[in-house]
């Protein structure tokens, strides 16, 4: 990885290349319990995010309703 000819590195950099194999060597593999919860978490997170935007929308529009016929003036008006 490194472009420097193997004379010009220093013996810690040569350690930290032995370091690196080290963990390169016992890289840690994903479970499918793992790979199974995350993408169950994701789906129900997205099954949610409509719904969720639709109440927000509906609170928001309630608020600057009530907002209006009370005469409240909110930013930029």
């Amino acid at each position: 990885m490194n472009a420097e000819p193997p004379e010009e590195r220093s013996a810690a950099d040569e350690r930290l290349d032995e370091h690196f194999d080290l963990l390169r060597a016992d890289a840690p593999q994903g479970s499918t319990e793992l790979t199974r919860r995350v993408v169950q978490r994701a789906r129900w997170q997205r099954a949610l995010r409509a719904p969720l935007r639709a109440v927000a929308s509906l609170l928001g529009a309630a608020f600057h309703g009530v907002a209006g016929l009370a005469g409240v003036k909110g930013r930029g008006r």
